[in-house]
């Protein structure tokens, strides 16, 4: 039991930490926790937390899932991890273009 919390100590961490802030997002619509300070302002603050709490509490589901499956190959979690931030990342970049008109 040790050895499993060791080697899924750090992504576990990373979980609880995106449940925080899909916490954050879906409850009390924080939107400016997780925005870098220089872009512009969010249309729809309601809209915005919703969609990004939701990919992040994916996020979430998916560094679970990959925490797991280090236990079976420490390549496959890694792997997952990598293939879900660009998921994660394009989404993002969806929902800032639409509830920001940023289009950079």
């Amino acid at each position: 039991m040790e050895k499993i919390l060791q080697e899924m100590g750090l992504p576990l961490l990373f979980t609880v930490l995106l449940l925080y802030y899909a916490v954050k997002l879906l409850v009390f619509e924080d939107v400016d926790s997780i925005r870098p300070k220089g872009r512009p302002p969010v249309k729809d603050k309601k809209g915005y937390g919703r969609e990004a709490g939701i990919i992040v509490l994916a996020f979430a589901a998916i560094s679970l899932l990959a925490s797991l499956a280090m236990l079976i190959h420490p390549f496959l979690g890694i792997s997952l991890i990598l293939l879900s931030i660009i998921l994660i990342s394009i989404q993002f970049k969806r929902i800032e273009e639409k509830y920001s008109g940023d289009g950079k």
